[in-house]
């Protein structure tokens, strides 16, 4: 016999699940104000928080480079500082559902994108990008809550007159998890009806 305690419990869980719907959004990096570049570093832009070597960029002031060959909406990227690692991460979990990524000296830039969710690895994966143009990747890495690029490789064929493994991202699309208004009200109905149902059998 299943109990009404058991029955309740499996049903609120149930509508938590139904109710709960997911909040897409991208980040383009065009409402970062500045003439130039600067770090976003520590500015929780988005609700995230950035390391230092994250860096947001005008790439219609680098013409001759894979940064403005990467623009696929607006006139800023976001790009890694010096070449180096960076990485991003939320307080709570988050998809990561894509992104546009172009290499901004070296054709043939390998670019390892991580996927963690506290200290454990869920997803590793590396795409190779050029100068000449953005690529759209599809990484669909869900239920994570930080992420780490890398990017090490490639040669600089194009001699924009700049050298380094950096890349331009730009349109970073990703997903959160958002109970809706409906969630609160329906486990309070759930309750009620649980206390009269007790009240009823005492």
């Amino acid at each position: 016999m299943v109990s009404i305690k058991s029955s309740v419990s499996t049903f609120l869980f149930a509508s938590l699940l139904g109710t709960a719907s997911a909040q897409a959004a991208v980040l383009d990096f065009d409402d970062v104000s500045t003439s130039s570049y600067e770090s976003i570093g520590n500015s929780n832009y988005g609700d995230f928080s950035w390391d230092s070597d994250a860096w947001v960029l005008n790439a219609d002031q680098y013409t001759d480079s894979g940064y403005k060959n990467g623009l696929t909406s607006g006139d800023y990227v976001l790009f890694n500082a010096y070449g180096n690692d960076m990485s991003l991460s939320r307080d709570s979990a988050f998809d990561f559902n894509g992104a546009s990524i172009t290499g901004a000296w070296n054709d043939g830039l390998s670019v390892r994108v991580e996927g963690y969710l506290g200290s454990s690895l869920l997803y590793d994966q590396t795409v190779t990008v050029d100068t000449s143009g953005p690529v759209d990747f599809d990484f669909n890495f869900a239920g994570i809550d930080s992420l780490v690029f890398s990017s090490f490789g490639g040669t600089n064929n194009a001699n924009y007159g700049g050298w380094g493994n950096h890349f331009a991202l730009d349109d970073f699309d990703y997903s959160i998890n958002v109970p809706e208004p409906g969630s609160l009200a329906l486990m309070l109905l759930a309750l009620g009806g649980v206390a009269a149902r007790r009240m009823r059998v005492i």
